[in-house]
């Protein structure tokens, strides 16, 4: 025997709607954790120090979860997410050395990208990805960059160069 349940919304006891299905079968979940940051542009990074990096504002940000003070996204939503980050570097006149990107759950790099510079490169883009399982109480996520190098190395996390983002995946 088969059924069928026909519905074009799903809404929890207070009215909020949780899921909407369209004439299409394109289902949308409005209220699902997600953000997107971009931040702060031509940031001078001093040699072998781990720096924050400033995702200082938002394009989305589902639920509020993010601080543009802190740089810091601590979902209330207990789950696992797919966090994204990147950004873009300069050199100056000479290549880093090291370059450790990294994405930081409660303080402690949880994923990063590594890279040993190689010559002739004095800019370009990294990123680092992963699945963090969030406990949606305390658990925070933020990013941090170290580089060693003798000159002026700098970050770009502007809307151009730079993005922090994430979603619940379940």
């Amino acid at each position: 025997m088969t059924s069928t349940i026909k519905v074009d919304t799903i809404q929890n006891s207070s009215g909020t709607t949780g899921i909407s299905i369209n004439s299409n079968g394109v289902i949308t979940t409005p209220a699902k954790p997600m953000f997107k940051a971009k931040g702060a542009e031509n940031i001078t990074l001093t040699n072998n120090t781990l720096t924050t990096v400033q995702f200082n504002s938002t394009e989305f940000d589902v639920g509020g979860y993010f601080n543009t003070s802190t740089y810091r996204y601590t979902p209330l939503v207990a789950g696992k997410y797919f966090i994204y980050a990147k950004l873009y570097l300069t050199y100056a006149t000479e290549e880093i050395e090291f370059m450790h990107f990294y994405l930081n759950k409660n303080g402690s790099g949880t994923a990063f990208y590594s890279r040993y510079a190689s010559t002739g490169s004095i800019y370009g883009s990294v990123s680092v990805s992963s699945i963090v399982d969030m406990n949606g109480s305390s658990d925070y996520l933020d990013t941090s960059i170290r580089v060693t190098t003798t000159t002026n190395s700098k970050y770009y996390a502007n809307d151009i160069y730079g993005e922090f983002s994430g979603f619940l995946i379940s």
